[in-house]
């Protein structure tokens, strides 16, 4: 499961949503709040730096669930900015599916 969060965090690209038809981004809460919040605010420092920003509202919010660990929240920001959604099963096999973004 660390792999999925992992692979959907790197694989955000900063592109505003296109009118495409996207699946719908799995919410999963078991993961632990303290690195995923680690992650999300290091991907929002390297958005930023690369001159792609998150609109402001979007990144104060990211900074307030992550001081609170809320993992549910977190995901919800991030959802939106998700172009790929990618995941490995045990055997190592692939899928790639389009996200929101």
């Amino acid at each position: 499961m660390k792999y999925r969060v992992i692979t959907v965090s790197l694989l955000l690209i900063t592109l505003r949503p296109l009118d495409l038809h996207a699946a719908d981004v799995p919410q999963n809460t078991s993961v632990e709040a303290q690195p995923l919040a680690a992650n999300v605010l290091r991907l929002k420092e390297a958005l930023a730096f690369l001159g792609a920003p998150l609109p402001t509202e979007t990144s104060q919010a990211i900074d307030q669930a992550a001081k609170l660990r809320d993992v549910k929240r977190l995901q919800e920001l991030i959802d939106p900015q998700v172009m790929f959604l990618v995941s490995l099963n045990p055997e190592f096999r692939v899928k790639v599916a389009r996200g929101p973004a």
